[in-house]
């Protein structure tokens, strides 16, 4: 067996990446090999990411410690900043926390937070806040927004938000506040959506301080709740399209999480303006839909940019939404740089059945998107017409069409289609035959002669084991 000192650096790195903080530090510990191999890896964990809720009495404290001499380390190694919709908080206090007094006044301390949020809100005291933050930390490049945090609160940001605790650096919390449970509260009381005010708020306070170094903004929904209302879009300003154009020049990567659900009766476009003022060098672009996309309106549709589009743009994901299948193409027409195109769960408005929407969108990826080398489709059976949803099934039996290969190489393409029903798979070798196939006949009639092509090519039962390694 390997020494643990023995093994080589790049393989220790991409093992530590999956330990904790503590776990790194025991592993530091054993030994000056190891000590050397991970110091800066598990530096890098520590520091890399600062997550900051949007409390006043919170970027109050965030700022005074960032710009303090013992925060050096801190500036320097900060790679994103994660601003989260909710902050930790203890309610009811439990009867064996009471007799601490600073744990005793969380409850009351939260909803106050909760009431300064919202003044906060209106007077915009949080833009200067913001910018300062944005001044401080010269070297992020990721910005993200977090729904539904994952990891519980350290103590130092419980100092930030809660004074009363009493915590300092280098001075071990007391037992009571060492067995605190904490959870989470929304920044919002009585749904007033804080959300959608913090991420267009935030974006434009760090486009202004010219922090012209952030390459990634995500938009983060980990637990399937409230994304961002595709309606705000229509409120950006026309100065602030040209605030953030300006101020992100570097930007190539964006995931969103967006819902419909007051996008009243008419098609919501300023997403797309929104998405063309920033996305002149976006490379990767990821969407997704929060709402139940089943029974969206003809309104609640996902419009793309189309005038200029996203001309740099590599790999596009869509998940969950409504898409008009001629607004896809004649966006995707400024980004032909395009290698791979995901769209799963997605309906098409505009086009009177599934299978001619699905069929013209492989077909103009055929014939236009040239570099593109990854290609997924994920539909549903009864959407294209050859199946129905049995016994009100909440999930009904889709397929997924996956092809590979450069679709501008004849012959280099194959597809995968997979039965969701009975995991049935079935290969076919040129896909790019099958689709110019029959020119002479109208979309309609090669669509459907397409599909039933595929659907009724021979299906392959495929083990859990293959199932796994294909993946």
């Amino acid at each position: 067996m390997v020494l643990i000192t023995e093994i080589p650096t790049e393989l220790i790195h991409l093992v530590a990446k999956e330990l904790r903080n503590q776990d790194l530090r025991s592993l530091r510990r054993t030994c000056q090999n190891l000590n050397a191999k991970l110091r800066e890896l598990h530096l890098d964990s520590i520091y890399r990411t600062q997550r900051i809720f949007m409390v006043p009495v919170y970027l109050e404290n965030f700022i005074k410690f960032s710009k303090s001499r013992s925060a050096q380390t801190t500036r320097a190694r900060a790679r994103e900043l994660n601003i989260c919709f909710q902050m930790p908080y203890l309610s009811p206090v439990p009867l064996e926390y009471r007799s601490d007094p600073g744990v005793a006044s969380l409850s009351v301390a939260g909803l106050q937070h909760v009431r300064d949020v919202e003044k906060m809100c209106g007077s915009r005291q949080h833009i200067e806040l913001l910018k300062t933050i944005f001044s401080i930390f010269k070297n992020v490049r990721t910005l993200s927004f977090e729904n539904s945090p994952k990891k519980g609160p350290s103590y130092l940001e419980l100092s930030f938000l809660y004074p009363s605790l009493g915590l300092k650096r280098g001075v071990k919390p007391s037992s009571i506040v060492q067995s605190l449970h904490m959870g989470w509260m929304y920044l919002s009381a009585q749904g007033r959506g804080v959300e959608n005010w913090i991420w267009s708020d935030t974006l434009e306070s760090m486009a202004s301080t010219g922090l012209g170094g952030i390459t990634a903004i995500g938009f983060r929904n980990n637990y399937g709740m409230q994304g961002i209302n595709i309606s705000q879009f229509d409120k950006v300003s026309a100065d602030t399209l040209l605030v953030l154009k300006s101020g992100l020049p570097n930007l190539r990567r964006l995931e969103l999480y967006v819902n419909f659900n007051n996008c009243n009766d008419n098609p919501c476009t300023g997403f797309g303006q929104w998405l063309e003022s920033i996305g002149h060098q976006l490379e990767d672009l990821s969407l997704s839909n929060t709402g139940n996309v089943f029974w969206a309106r003809p309104h609640q549709t996902l419009y793309l940019p189309t005038a200029v589009g996203l001309p740099k743009l590599r790999r596009l994901r869509v998940e969950l939404m409504t898409l008009d299948v001629i607004n896809l193409q004649d966006s995707l027409r400024n980004s032909l740089g395009l290698e791979v195109l995901r769209i799963s769960g997605c309906w098409f408005h505009g086009i009177s059945t599934g299978q001619l929407s699905a069929f013209q969108l492989l077909k103009f990826a055929c014939e236009n998107l040239r570099n593109l080398r990854k290609f997924e489709l994920q539909l549903l059976h009864d959407y294209l017409g050859f199946g129905s949803v049995a016994g009100g099934n909440p999930e009904p039996s889709s397929m997924l069409l996956e092809v590979d290969g450069y679709w501008g190489s004849d012959g280099a393409c194959t597809a995968r289609v997979t039965r969701s029903s009975d995991s049935g798979v079935a290969i076919l070798d040129d896909i790019s035959s099958e689709i110019r196939r029959r020119p002479e006949l109208s979309d309609d009639e090669r669509a459907e002669a397409f599909w039933k092509s595929v659907l009724g090519s021979d299906y392959l039962l495929e083990s859990s084991d293959e199932s796994e390694r294909s993946s």
